[in-house]
């Protein structure tokens, strides 16, 4: 299982393929995606499989709409409902989801691919279709009517959105820093509805019925977990939970023994054979772990902690190493957070669900019972939101080689079981001993086949979207040339920080800034908040806005920079007198007043890097203007301008590039750095044309994700996240 996970890993998705049309389905799943946008889960038979869809209405989705048929008349009309379970038909446009633009990224179409969903669309139109609605869907949407009411009594957005998470297992309205703090305490598992959850409802089913084993009570706590496993819309957790709980109570009518571990064993195959891909689940990575974790770790861990700590922390052990690989960070005081965490979650949850079933009973809740749930949820998040203390208990973890966990978690277990106690005492050592490298010679395998090809390069064109970051390492460090960024999004955090870790870099010794527009700076900016950067190199006409030192300083022209044994950085663009042109120029208005520099102007004034490492010559250019193109023709010999890689100007502008430009440079390899359906039109046919006619062979971010050029013994190869090609004799 474990092989044919490890090769399943490896292999990186197709192409993207993009079809229009309409297209016949039934939503099985809808939710909010932001405040005017619904993300839906159409099944299409047509296609046979599941589309994930985005829409947003016209209406604003988080308020009453007007029923559009006489089903909902008598229904509350909300968007939600407006369309659960209905036949729809959907116009627009699918494609297969992208894979990561990044070595070490998060895989979001091989995760949807994990939940039976093998298609993206947003939608441009959706129509209900007429139709009875099988009895089955009427209960799930009156389910469904009952979740978004109990969620509509409260008004505190902070609260509604951490109760639509801890109670259905639905995190996509939990605040950033929320979220942020679950994270770095790794307590995010209370978020994802799991055996924690359903064995509360177990419990709380038990105490109601006063432990009666009946076959009548036992139908009743079966279709309350059904019920309750439709409100959570069957996450892997949850459905592996339930699946153990069924195993349990079919052991205690057939009078069967049953333990932890059988019970896990049984649920999760069960999953497995009837979606392999469930192993890219994170949420049923992690739930496997907590629960294989307790089998294994609990007694050990009593014995050492007590009977209060022990099981909290087994559950932390196990899940420790998967969640500093995934998330990049570790918190030491996460273990004795969890156990209030898990205290205040056990009175919360069920009283929650008692909440959910007295609507379902009634048809409204108390202010009493809304008050005490408010109160509740925000204590909850503020201890955790204090045990977090804005990340000051957390550091940064740099991942491990994907063998070396594939390796850790059964030579943990195997440690602390009862068979590894018993060869220690027997002193069976070389028994003991055979069995870890037994481990070692079935895991090793796959943890290669998946190992990151990225690490072997030496500059790496990043995806950062729309925007230009190049990686490049040495035998004395590692450095980044711009960096992208976006208005909207903290990439330095979410992008650069998480690629870094993720490719083995603890710390950065420089970056180099192009110019200082936000397509290029504002993530580095951003990056420089939450990584170790030791130095910020910045164009010498920002002088006046920066200050010198604590880090900073200025790329002068002419400047050079040893940054490894045979590599170095030199400034070859504006020169010393265009600068002090452009200074006197924009020093001063007519009226003698000081003038600030325009966004426009920063491009006047890009600066142009050319990296000489061991022999090879990368051109990075930013966003370089065609009439400095002209002029550094002019200026310098073609045999000075020469590349054998260009980074090409202006993500691909039909505007940069000429032929002039192109023809002295030469290159051998040209990069585009581009984000996909840019609103620029970038990159431009007519650049393409002229990157083709000097016989560059030509990449895109947009198209191939990072570009890394392994440089080492004169042989070049070239790393795209599609496939690996090389390059001889340059």
């Amino acid at each position: 299982m474990m092989l044919l996970a490890g090769i399943h890993m490896h292999t990186y998705p197709e192409g993207a393929e993009e079809k229009s049309g309409e297209w016949v389905g039934r939503v099985e799943s809808v939710s909010y995606y932001d405040e005017e946008t619904l993300l839906m889960d159409v099944h299409i038979p047509d296609l046979g499989t599941v589309c994930r869809t985005y829409f947003r209405e016209d209406e604003k989705l988080n308020g009453k709409a007007a029923p559009h048929d006489e089903e909902e008349k008598s229904s509350s009309g909300h968007s939600l409902e407006r369309y659960y379970g209905r036949e729809v038909t959907v116009f627009g446009k699918i494609k297969k989801p992208d894979g990561p633009g990044n070595p070490g990224e998060f895989d979001y179409g091989r995760y949807l691919r994990s939940r039976g969903i093998r298609y993206t669309m947003t939608a441009d139109r959706i129509e209900r279709r007429k139709e009875v609605l099988p009895l089955r869907w009427k209960l799930r949407r009156h389910l469904l009517s009952l979740k978004v009411d109990f969620l509509s009594d409260f008004k505190d957005e902070r609260v509604r959105g951490f109760l639509q998470g801890i109670v259905f297992g639905d995190d996509s309205m939990l605040s950033e820093e929320d979220e942020k703090g679950f994270r770095g305490n790794t307590t995010a598992h209370v978020l994802a509805v799991s055996g924690l959850h359903v064995g509360f409802l177990y419990q709380l089913l038990r105490f109601l019925t006063r432990g009666n084993r009946s076959p009548l009570t036992t139908i009743f706590i079966l279709i309350i977990l059904l019920m309750y496993g439709e409100l959570t819309q069957w996450s892997s957790s949850t459905s592996r939970a339930v699946l153990m709980l069924l195993l349990s109570m079919a052991a205690g009518m057939l009078h069967k023994p049953y333990d932890l571990l059988t019970g896990l064993s049984t649920a999760s195959l069960c999953m497995l054979l009837k979606n392999p891909l469930a192993i890219d689940d994170p949420g049923f990575v992690m739930s496997y772990l907590a629960v294989f974790g307790m089998s294994i770790l609990s007694d050990p861990m009593r014995r050492l902690f007590g009977d209060t700590w022990g099981a909290p922390v087994a559950v932390q052990l196990s899940m420790i190493p998967y969640t500093s690989y995934s998330f990049g960070t570790f918190n030491p005081l996460g273990i004795a957070v969890n156990p209030a965490i898990i205290l205040l979650s056990g009175i919360l949850v069920p009283l929650a669900l008692l909440e959910v079933a007295f609507l379902l009973l009634t048809g409204s809740l108390p202010d009493f019972f809304i008050r005490l749930l408010e109160s509740l949820s925000n204590l909850l998040l503020s201890v955790n939101e204090w045990c977090y203390a804005e990340g000051m208990f957390s550091f940064d973890v740099i991942s491990m080689p994907i063998y070396v966990l594939l390796l850790l978690y059964p030579g943990m277990f195997f440690f602390f079981s009862e068979l590894s106690v018993t060869l220690l005492l027997r002193k069976q050592y070389k028994l003991f001993f055979a069995i870890l490298m037994s481990i070692a010679l079935v895991l090793i395998p796959p943890g290669l086949a998946y190992r990151n090809v990225f690490l072997r390069d030496e500059v790496i064109f990043l995806d950062v979207g729309q925007g230009d970051g190049i990686h490049v390492r040495t035998n004395r460090g590692d450095y980044l040339f711009d960096g992208g960024g976006s208005e909207n999004k903290n990439l330095g955090e979410r992008t650069l920080k998480s690629y870094f870790l993720k490719n083995r870099v603890g710390s950065l010794d420089a970056v180099f800034f192009t110019h200082m527009h936000t397509d290029h700076a504002k993530a580095a900016m951003e990056l420089s908040e939450c990584f170790h950067i030791r130095q910020m190199i910045i164009p010498f006409f920002e002088q006046h806005s920066y200050n010198r030192g604590e880090g900073i300083s200025f790329a002068e022209p002419g400047n050079t920079y040893e940054i490894g044994d045979d590599v170095h950085v030199e400034v070859l663009w504006p020169l010393a007198e265009d600068l002090k042109e452009i200074n006197r120029e924009n020093s001063t208005s007519p009226n003698g007043k000081e003038k600030e520099n325009k966004e426009e102007d920063k491009n006047e004034t890009n600066t142009v890097y050319r990296i000489d490492y061991q022999g090879m010559r990368i051109l990075i250019t930013g966003d370089l203007l065609e009439k400095d193109e002209k002029a550094m023709v002019e200026y310098y010999s073609d045999d000075e301008l020469r590349a054998d890689v260009l980074k090409v100007a202006h993500h691909g502008s039909k505007y940069s590039s000429s032929e002039a430009f192109l023809k002295a440079v030469s290159p051998k390899i040209a990069v585009i750095s581009v984000g996909a359906g840019n609103r620029y039109g970038h990159p431009g046919q007519e650049t393409l044309e002229r990157l083709e006619a000097v016989g560059a062979g030509i990449y895109r971010t947009d198209e191939n994700g990072a570009v890394g050029l392994d440089l080492k013994n004169g042989v070049v190869g070239i790393h795209t996240m599609e496939k690996i090609c090389r390059f001889r004799n340059f």
